[in-house]
């Protein structure tokens, strides 16, 4: 079944102030908090997986009433670690989000079994070929540890209405700084999408793993099969 299109409405921000310095840019990009997870969610929810190719997918295939089923629920959890950001406009949208995430020397990802992800089909499916990625850019940089502390991209999404105006290059560069302050050594990123695949390697990203989308099957069938020109998931490096 084909997903509605909507047009995106805007997504108004309402916690904090933005001071006068940062309004002189049509944008302010702030760390995000625990008071944002409910517009973060709406984000991912709204324009995120709308458009991310892997997710966007599935849904389109499958039931349409799980859309929002749990989705976005795992990923708002990154916000708890502080180092995700957002840019909100002058007039309160929105316009973009970045959620990082800390990886933790000796932590265990998240099962596939867990219970809270499993009413959602489509969750699983998406976090096997991710960590998949994930665990081969650990096997080509090495794991983290005590004295390398690496910054996981999770996710970036912009508002189409601010797409190819350069606020990508901000946010990217306003995670390098983040990371910077907090002694990471490196960004690494497991990429769905070719355009931000593209994005990451124009800022300085290496490229050090590529899984065709045909060649990742379950049960001898392709799962994903995206539009072009999105045909593999890339593990993406950023050294500082």
């Amino acid at each position: 079944m084909e997903m509605r299109r909507d047009r995106p409405q805007p997504l108004i921000f309402k916690n904090g102030a933005i001071s006068r310095l940062a309004m002189a840019k049509p944008y302010h990009i702030k760390i995000t908090d625990p008071k944002d997870k409910p517009l973060v969610l709406r984000f991912l929810r709204e324009i995120f997986y709308e458009d991310e190719p892997i997710n966007s997918y599935l849904y389109r295939i499958q039931d349409e009433n799980l859309r929002y089923l749990d989705r976005g629920l795992y990923a708002t959890s990154f916000v708890d670690d502080g180092l995700s950001v957002m840019a909100v406009t002058s007039s309160g949208e929105v316009a973009a989000i970045v959620l990082n995430e800390n990886v933790r020397y000796g932590r265990e990802k998240v099962k596939y079994t867990n219970k809270k992800l499993e009413t959602n089909p489509i969750y699983p499916k998406v976090k096997r070929i991710v960590f998949k990625a994930e665990e081969h850019i650990d096997l080509v940089m090495g794991l983290p540890s005590k004295n390398k502390k690496v910054l996981n991209l999770k996710i970036i999404g912009i508002h189409p209405k601010w797409r190819n105006k350069g606020l990508g290059r901000e946010m990217l560069k306003k995670t390098r700084e983040i990371a910077e302050l907090n002694g990471f050594c490196e960004i690494r990123s497991a990429c769905t999408s070719a355009f931000s695949a593209k994005m990451f390697e124009n800022f300085g990203f290496e490229c050090v793993y590529t899984l065709p989308y045909k060649d990742h099957k379950e049960d001898g069938e392709i799962v994903f099969k995206p539009p072009e020109p999105h045909t593999a998931i890339r593990g993406l490096v950023y050294k500082l």
